[in-house]
């Protein structure tokens, strides 16, 4: 019975251990996606400005 006992809080701990990995592990995925999404924003701003540059060259070039 002891030993029965032993190997179901080993089989619980181990359950538990891959709960908090998965948990983690979606974690680093919502952050990667944020990460990406801010990337893509920054990338879309920086395509912006250097149109409004290469605009105002163009003008002051005239």
């Amino acid at each position: 019975m002891e030993e029965e006992n032993k190997e179901e809080e080993k089989e619980n701990t181990h359950n538990a251990g891959a709960g908090n990995r998965e948990e983690e592990l979606q974690k680093v995925i919502y952050q990667a996606k944020a990460l990406e999404e801010h990337a893509n924003t920054l990338d879309n701003q920086i395509a912006m400005l250097n149109g409004t540059f290469q605009e105002m060259q163009r003008t002051i070039e005239t």
